[in-house]
């Protein structure tokens, strides 16, 4: 149908004009990838750079990862996909790290808060959650990158939980052979 594909061609269009504005805006991504790649970054320069986003280098967070597959078209607009979640995390920092779209709650609201906006947005947008537990300093990002990162890989199936790995399996044999 032809009208399906020009809905198609500007609903394309679209999501790259949202990727291009976002990232041309000022927005936490630069900082978010310092953190969690642990580039030099000294207590007085992570003050500075937080306070130019009037983000708090200390406090209560929490940090989502929202994780968009390699292998779907969508992946390929995480910026589309950021500025919505900015849309719906309201007061969060929002930022793009690989195929993730980071959201950093600095609110000092318990992490159970964003449980209702965190399972709307997942309904509307092809994704993965995954959250970190609370931490209580921006050094603590790259860490807490890990945990979210590791939640999303556990919900996916690609890692298995530890109880899981050191589950006994009664049907697997003691000794094995080449």
């Amino acid at each position: 149908d032809e009208f399906q594909l020009l809905i198609d061609h500007v609903e394309h269009c679209a999501k790259q004009e949202y990727h291009e504005r976002f990232l041309l805006a000022d927005e936490p991504s630069h900082l978010f990838e310092d953190l969690i790649l642990r580039r030099p970054v000294g207590k007085g320069e992570l003050a500075r750079r937080a306070g130019a986003l009037e983000l708090p280098s200390a406090g209560s967070f929490v940090l989502l990862a929202l994780y968009f597959s390699a292998g779907r078209s969508e992946s390929q607009f995480l910026a589309y996909h950021a500025q919505h979640a900015k849309e719906a995390f309201p007061h969060c920092f929002v930022g793009v790290h690989g195929l993730y779209v980071l959201v950093l709650d600095a609110s000092g609201n318990a992490p159970e808060s964003l449980a209702p906006p965190v399972q709307a947005f997942a309904n509307a947008h092809p994704c993965t959650v995954g959250a970190s537990e609370a931490f209580s300093s921006l050094q603590d990002f790259a860490f807490a990158f890990q945990q979210a990162k590791k939640a999303v890989e556990m919900a996916m199936g690609l890692r298995p939980s530890l109880a899981a790995r050191y589950e006994e399996k009664p049907s697997a044999p003691s000794v094995h052979r080449f």
